[in-house]
């Protein structure tokens, strides 16, 4: 952006700082744009793979903060994406040994890191090929990562969708 300012009147020097007030406003709602944007991408590719959650486990709802973006009283935009559900564990770093065959290790690239390694939660019931609860028989399932997707799309995608964004 660019402001010029025509002689040392007190005028445009109240012009320029109107200028620059309006360009403020304007990118913070770009930048409000932005990250609504980054979460969209988020969530298309998140439900994506809870679709392929076996339909024994109950889909936990991928939900974020309303509105997608909010912007903060320090000026500062922010956004949340949570996976909610009962489940959302088992769904984000699977659970069993039947398709996820090495106890206590992880398929999830972040499982080991953060604690949840196949049969170390859930009463440790996915060391077992099967179990039983609430009258349900369960073998697992595999880690369908919604949230580590959606990272990864918003990451890969962060410099196209601000272009886009920032051009509007």
């Amino acid at each position: 952006m660019v402001i010029k300012i025509s002689g040392h009147s007190a005028k445009s020097f109240k012009e320029a700082a109107k200028q620059v007030l309006q360009y403020r406003d304007k990118l913070a709602d770009k930048n409000e744009l932005y990250v609504s944007w980054l979460c969209d991408e988020g969530i298309k590719q998140a439900r994506g793979h809870l679709s392929n959650v076996d339909d024994k486990y109950d889909p936990p709802d991928f939900e974020t903060e309303a509105p997608h973006a909010a912007m903060g009283s320090n000026g500062n935009v922010s956004a949340v994406l949570s996976l909610i559900g009962e489940q959302a564990a088992f769904v984000e770093f699977g659970a069993g040994i039947h398709y996820n065959p090495v106890p206590n290790s992880s398929t999830h690239p972040l499982g080991v890191e953060l604690g949840f390694t196949i049969g170390s939660y859930g009463a440790h019931q996915g060391l077992h090929e099967e179990w039983t609860h609430k009258g349900e028989t369960y073998q697992g399932t595999p880690a369908a990562m919604p949230l580590f997707h959606a990272k990864r799309a918003i990451e890969d995608n962060a410099t196209s969708i601000a272009r886009k964004a920032f051009r509007s």
